[in-house]
């Protein structure tokens, strides 16, 4: 071996020389080798048997956008400028606030699931025709395409002739459980 390093071993000794080496093992002739991957591949379970859960993206953040004046809202503090941001369960209000406003498929930028399907066909209608019979459903659907919502309950939606708006309001289910509470004025009539 002192052929082979001669200037680890004058420095730490044929000891520790030989325990940075690898190890030579036994090598298997062809059958061998191909009985014993073939026992390991056995040995793997199926990946039709592996369970992975799917971890929920986080709810993330956003800037804070007020849909009556269809504008950001703006940091009031002589320190912070700019918009203001939101997080967690406020960045979702503001998902469903801009779901139930946008038509689905209307623009490039959202998915093809994003928004409600024809939201606003209400509009221009007389008042006493009143909302579609499934009006309840699209939002359901646009909503729950959302990966931490569960579903909707309590729906209620009602046109208020004084306004010219239909009032929403439902509560949405997270997957945790978690009930959010959510009303909102949509569109003129």
């Amino acid at each position: 071996m002192s052929d082979l390093v001669p200037e680890l071993e004058d420095d730490f000794g044929d000891d520790v020389v030989e325990s940075l080496l690898p190890v030579e093992e036994d090598t298997l002739d062809p059958a061998e080798e191909f009985d014993a991957l073939s026992t390991a591949l056995e040995e793997t379970p199926d990946v039709d048997d592996l369970v992975i859960p799917e971890e929920e993206p986080p709810l993330g953040r956003s800037w804070a956008f007020d849909f009556e004046t269809g504008r950001f809202r703006a940091a009031s503090s002589v320190t912070a400028h700019g918009p203001l941001a939101t997080h967690g369960l406020r960045t979702l209000e503001t998902w469903i606030e801009k779901c139930l406003r946008t038509d689905r498929g209307a623009h490039p930028v959202h998915s093809a699931n994003f928004g409600v399907a024809n939201p606003f066909e209400m509009i221009g209608q007389p008042v006493m025709s009143g909302l579609p019979d499934d009006y309840d459903e699209r939002i359901r659907t646009a909503l729950t395409m959302h990966p931490h919502i569960a579903d909707i309950r309590r729906f209620k939606a009602e046109v208020d002739p004084n306004d010219d708006v239909v009032l929403v309001s439902f509560m949405v289910v997270l997957m945790d459980d978690t009930a959010l509470p959510f009303e909102t004025k949509l569109g003129t009539l």
